[in-house]
């Protein structure tokens, strides 16, 4: 060691670097509890000082690598953010939960998650120390009682937990190292595991997450080699142009008819078909991730179509699939007879003409400029399932979805994109999100049945005498409130003059949830 630091001295002094010995130190690794140092380091003969925990990069390394001071820390830090939550929302006023949320995913869960997958060996005890800060930031995000079930407020926010979120950066660096065919790493993961240590490792951790994960991470990643470079000062793009929006439409119109009228228009005004060969391209997998397909649709000058679709792979993404399915057009257009000068490539996956502007897809680039070299091309985005081409296009992905599906290699970016969305939570639509703060809290409660009502304050929480409602009757739960309680019937009536179920009252549409919050404000009961 004291020859390397000598080396570093040496070049600091020959490109005139100034090596500040007060903020370096040297730390020993080491299990065993006999060996406390490794003897002094110097730096132009100043001895660095020996310390027990040393900060790199923001991360908290000490002797046998526990990580519980940098997790101590990371805790700490995280606690002192929560009161911003506090101050933001309370049960009947503040704001809105995407506010909410947001505010947690930038200020608390960062802090949460720095370096997970270096940390991933910690003792569990210590992770869930932090998983114990999210558990108390989602309780603010939704004003649930203590008693509420950390997966109810989970599905409720979207928030996937800590845990999941740490197993999915840990597979996305394994496949960063083998990924990357000179790394060190690669060799370790790809080896036998050391054993002789009771003590887990990166490699230990790793291969757990690849058994549980294997059906769908299993299959080879396409190694990273210079040829992946884009080389875009090589190719002539003069007859090659992008368009990532359609005249007139404004971005994210909802409105289907005028996503209808204003591509038909651009359609026939920019690219007629006297003058345009038309091709449509789409691209589908199963669940995002697997199974894909590849459908073309092409419409010549002289008025006869042409289809095709094909299968792209076992594991397969959706953006594979649509740069497979334009791979697949441009081919079919260079042997076509009928193609004419002018070539239009119509596909709704607007992330594709994004990375060829950025020159970032590489794998189409080289098949397109060839074509640029006899036709004039162009791609041009349009939105999805608005014209007949599209729809066309879209049916035969699915179609080629259906067929044999080729095993496949994939790069380390779509490997990445399987790993997210495997572990991504799938939100369900709920119109709750619209409503305002205190008619989300209510609506939550009643859901989840944790509120304030005596069913669950006597038999969760013993904090009243009875269950009882105060009608006599049966228990006070959110069912006998919401649906047959005497004492509210009256009310019950002018809220809902028709019967109305308890799942369209809880779970119903916004209005339906409106009704349920203003009846429950109006009953002057708690939750």
């Amino acid at each position: 060691m004291q020859e390397a630091t000598d080396r570093l001295t040496a070049w600091a002094e020959e490109w005139c670097v100034q090596v500040n010995t007060e903020k370096s130190c040297t730390t020993l690794f080491s299990l065993s509890p006999t060996q406390t140092d490794a003897g002094y380091i110097r730096i132009c003969d100043t001895p660095l000082a020996e310390v027990e925990e040393a900060t790199y990069l923001g991360v908290t390394f000490d002797r046998r690598l526990t990580w519980k001071a940098h997790l101590t820390n990371a805790e700490s830090k995280a606690r002192k953010k929560l009161p911003i939550l506090r101050k933001l929302a309370g049960t009947n006023w503040g704001a809105h939960e995407n506010i909410l949320k947001t505010v947690y995913l930038v200020t608390i869960r960062l802090i949460l998650e720095y370096s997970s997958s270096a940390w991933i060996t910690a003792a569990k005890t210590i992770q869930q120390r932090l998983d114990k800060v999210q558990n108390q930031a989602l309780r603010i995000i939704t004003r649930a009682l203590k008693s509420t079930p950390i997966k109810a407020m989970e599905d409720a926010t979207a928030i996937p937990p800590l845990a999941k979120r740490r197993e999915s950066k840990t597979l996305v660096q394994t496949s960063k190292y083998k990924y990357l065919p000179d790394h060190p790493m690669k060799a370790k993961l790809e080896g036998l595991t050391k054993n002789r240590l009771k003590r887990g490792s990166f490699v230990h951790e790793t291969r757990k997450l690849n058994k549980t994960f294997a059906e769908h991470l299993g299959q080879p990643t396409t190694p990273f080699t210079v040829q992946d470079l884009p080389e875009p000062w090589k190719h002539d793009q003069s007859n090659l142009t992008t368009h990532t929006n359609v005249p007139g439409l404004p971005p994210g119109t909802s409105d289907e008819m005028a996503k209808l009228s204003f591509t038909q228009a651009m359609i026939q005004d920019t690219y007629p078909l006297e003058t345009w060969t038309q091709v449509y391209t789409d691209g589908s997998a199963s669940a995002a991730i697997k199974d894909g397909g590849a459908g073309i649709f092409i419409l010549h000058t002289s008025g006869r179509s042409e289809t095709n679709s094909i299968p792209t792979g076992r594991h397969c993404t959706n953006y594979r699939a649509e740069v497979e399915a334009i791979k697949q057009a441009i081919k079919l257009i260079e042997e076509s007879p009928e193609s004419c000068f002018n070539v239009v490539i119509f596909m709704d996956a607007l992330s594709v003409i994004q990375a060829l502007e950025n020159s970032k897809q590489t794998s189409i680039s080289g098949a397109l400029f060839s074509l640029c070299k006899t036709r004039v091309v162009s791609l041009q985005w349009i939105p999805a399932h608005c014209v007949p081409g599209n729809e066309n296009a879209d049916r035969l992905a699915k179609l080629g979805a259906t067929d044999n599906q080729p095993q496949n290699a994939i790069t380390h970016e779509e490997k990445v994109t399987m790993i997210k969305a495997l572990t991504k939570p799938r939100p369900t639509k709920d119109d709750c999100r619209l409503l305002d703060r205190w008619e989300q809290v209510i609506i939550f409660r009643l859901r989840t049945g944790h509120n304030r009502l005596n069913a669950h304050m006597c038999t969760k929480l013993k904090l009243s005498p009875s269950p009882m409602c105060p009608c006599g009757l049966e228990q006070q739960t959110a069912e006998h409130i919401l649906q047959r309680c005497p004492r509210l019937e009256n009310q019950r009536k002018r809220v809902w003059p028709n019967s109305t179920p308890m799942k369209i009252k809880v779970h119903g549409k916004m209005e339906d949830l409106k009704k349920t919050a203003s009846y429950i404000a109006g009953s002057g009961l708690t939750l």
